[in-house]
């Protein structure tokens, strides 16, 4: 009906608007309208009217955006925190970012039908919880866990462009690689 298409118009203007604001540098405006969008998904399913699978996807790639414009906003003033998930010692943009992949991540693990995307968005959050594990043994893990969930994800991607291009198919990775490049990175990032 009605209420539920001017939800989709809605979080259709509000995305459009937040990428807008992003290219011409207002990075605050983006994150404030980037916001509404995803709160926009969260509303009951009959009244945004979209497929599961279609809500994941938009989420996942619109907290990946906003991580992106969360971190090109820098350091200034953080009032109004939106998603927070980062260290103590990080800025608030850097909390802000971590949340938003994080989401994304998330949505995008979920998802599960769009592999080169969700390994990217795995890929920037195991990343960015690398760099600031500093010992933490939890982020570490994490870390850890997401990068090897992006790897796959990535190999996935990989495969499948490689059947549809009549390519000879990728080897995968053994277990005893996945583990090994786990207990690598773990002695890496305690050093």
């Amino acid at each position: 009906g009605e209420r539920r298409s001017r939800t989709r118009v809605a979080f259709d203007a509000l995305e459009a608007l937040s990428d807008i604001c992003g290219a011409l540098g207002d990075f605050s405006a983006a994150l404030q309208h980037g916001d509404r969008a995803v709160a926009l998904l969260d509303r009951p399913a009959a009244e945004v009217q979209w497929p599961a699978l279609d809500r994941l996807r938009r989420r996942g790639l619109l907290c990946f955006s906003l991580g992106h414009a969360a971190f090109a906003a820098g350091d200034g003033d953080c009032s109004g925190d939106g998603v927070a998930g980062g260290p103590p010692e990080a800025t608030c943009y850097d909390k802000r970012r971590l949340g938003y992949w994080r989401q994304a991540a998330e949505a995008m693990m979920q998802h599960r039908g769009d592999p080169a995307s969700e390994g990217h968005i795995l890929h920037e959050v195991g990343m960015l919880l690398a760099d600031r594990a500093a010992g933490d043994e939890a982020a570490i893990d994490e870390a850890a866990e997401l990068l090897s969930s992006a790897a796959a994800r990535l190999g996935r991607a990989r495969r499948v462009a490689l059947a549809g291009s009549g390519a000879a198919p990728a080897r995968a990775l053994e277990p005893r690689d996945e583990v090994r490049g786990l207990r690598l990175l773990r002695r890496e990032m305690a050093c």
